[in-house]
């Protein structure tokens, strides 16, 4: 979390792209995927993000 927090990716993406947004990963849990880690960090600097795990 501390390189995208010196990133700020949020910078590069807008709300509206994030919008019905789905970050796919082949781990089997949630624990081990880093598209978790991108999908909370969003979830963190932007109000209305609603993380769903498939």
């Amino acid at each position: 979390m501390a390189l995208m927090d010196e990133r700020k990716p949020e910078n590069f993406i807008t709300e509206a792209q994030l919008h019905n947004a789905c970050f796919l990963c082949s781990e089997p849990s949630p624990e081990g995927c880093h598209r978790r880690l991108a999908a909370e960090y969003f979830a963190k600097k932007i109000s209305g993000i609603r993380i769903k795990h498939l």
